[in-house]
Parts: structure tokens; C-alpha cells; sequence
């Protein structure tokens, strides 16, 4: 369960929380003063041990995502130099997975050699450090099928967030069939159609029968939730209790379909 679930409640009693409904892994937002408004990075790992959570990734900032693709020189490896320190934190704090977006709002029409010079470096960073990077479906505009199409190392491969795949059409998860063999991690949640509501699965329209057949039998690794109360006046543990059933029960409906 990622360890914000869309309430303002202290960290240390969400992750508290977390693991009181059974879950035995989270995900981190990573980055900037959102991200250590309350611990230190050192806290923030320390917190999520402390309640026996495994930190399966941490997720970094996606705001200047499109500068991984810009012209100028100078702002795309001040971005670089940022991504690397992150990459760096994975290692130091022994976190496997680095989730990031190489989509922002103002995107290029088709990638170009900057962004692949960008990941190059990056990915170079990674395998140094054994630390994965999972780029994130987020827009549809063939960037991360460009780049891991062109990038083939064991260090980079795909967090498929089944949202994000919903509201932009890809009802059939075809970047899922396509990238199976290169999924690293998910984002699971379910929503109406047209807007990322990070609903628990199964309260939405997403086809989970479909998302099963498209599940990648080359995935054995955790499955996790991303979501938010769709009722704001249900209690946190209700809500936690509601996810990890319904989160549990997906994992068994993939196991016997294999």
C-alpha cells in the first residue's frame, strides 16, 4: 500500500496502520518537502522498518519530467543530477526500485536523442548501483515504448499503473502485454473511466477479468495499491481492510488463472 492514502493523518500512524490491515509492504514519495515535511530521509526509511514494512520503491517528484526531453542543455542535467542523487538514496538506504514519469504536460510530439541520452545516463547510474528504474505509464504519447524499446538492461523496465491506462483508453492493457516481461512493479487501482480516482479495485469500470488474462506470468514479484477512500466519511482502517481484501483476492484470482 502506498503510504499516502489520501488522508492527513501522521505518517508514522498510516504506515502504523498499513501494516495493522495485514499489508507487509509500501511505497514511498520521495523528493521534495512533501515528501520529508515530517522525517528526514533516514526517519522516513527508519519509520517504514519499525512497522515491519518492506519498502518495495519510492516514487520521485514528476514535475519537471518534460525536461528530460528538452534541447537546453543546462536544465536537463541539473534534472539529471537530481534523478542521479535519488538513485543514489536507493542504494544508500538499499530501496530496489526507483519509480519516475518521463511524461509531464508540455511534451515533445515524439521522443528525441536528448531524452534517450538522458536515460542512457541514468540507466548507467542504476546498474552501478543495482538499483531499478521503473518508468511509469502516464501519458499515451509512445515515450516510454521508445525508450524501453531502445534500452534493453535488466535495471530498467516498467511500473504499469492500471489507472493511467484506463483514462487514456488502453482498456485492453496493451503496453502491459507488450512490456510483460519488463514490468518491475504496479500501481493498482480502479476509476470511472475519465478521471485517475485511485479508487480501491473492483469499485470502478476497469476490466480486472481482462487485466488478469494481460497479466504478465513472468511477474512474481508484489503486488500493490495506490488508492484513495471513494467515501470520505469511511474510516481509515475500514478503508485499509477493504484494499488489502480486495487487493488480495486479485492475487489470487492471477494465481489460479496461471
Amino acid at each position: 500500500m502506498f503510504s499516502y492514502y489520501g488522508t492527513n493523518t501522521p505518517l508514522n500512524e498510516r504506515l502504523r496502520k498499513i501494516r495493522d490491515a495485514n499489508f507487509d509492504a509500501t511505497m514511498l514519495w520521495w523528493g521534495d518537502s512533501k515528501a520529508f515535511q515530517e522525517f528526514d530521509k533516514r526517519q522516513l526509511v527508519q519509520q517504514a522498518k519499525a512497522n515491519d514494512l518492506v519498502i518495495e520503491n519510492i516514487h520521485i517528484p514528476f514535475v519537471k519530467a518534460r525536461k528530460i526531453w528538452s534541447i537546453d542543455e543546462a536544465p536537463r542535467l541539473q534534472v539529471l543530477e537530481e534523478y542521479i542523487k535519488w538513485l543514489d538514496d536507493c542504494s544508500d538506504f538499499e530501496i530496489p526500485i526507483m519509480v519516475m514519469h518521463v511524461s509531464g504536460k508540455d511534451q515533445p510530439d515524439a521522443p528525441n536523442e536528448f531524452g534517450l541520452r538522458f536515460m542512457e545516463t541514468l540507466v548507467k547510474r542504476a546498474e552501478r548501483n543495482k538499483v531499478k528504474i521503473a518508468l511509469e505509464n502516464s501519458r499515451p504519447n509512445g515515450l516510454i515504448e521508445f525508450l524501453l524499446a531502445d534500452l534493453n538492461s535488466d535495471y530498467l523496465g516498467l511500473c504499469y499503473d492500471t489507472s493511467h491506462a484506463h483514462i487514456h483508453g488502453d482498456s485492453d492493457f496493451r503496453i502491459l502485454k507488450v512490456f510483460g516481461d519488463r514490468i518491475l512493479c504496479f500501481h493498482l487501482s480502479d476509476n470511472d473511466g475519465r478521471e485517475d480516482k485511485h479508487w480501491n479495485i473492483g469499485t470502478g469500470t476497469i476490466d480486472w477479468g481482462k487485466f488478469i488474462k494481460a497479466f504478465p506470468k513472468t511477474y512474481h514479484g508484489i503486488l500493490s495499491a495506490e488508492t484513495v477512500p471513494k467515501d470520505g466519511s469511511i474510516s481509515e482502517e475500514v478503508f485499509l481492510d477493504d484494499a488489502y481484501r480486495r487487493l488480495k483476492d486479485l492475487g489470487h484470482r492471477i494465481h489460479i488463472s496461471r
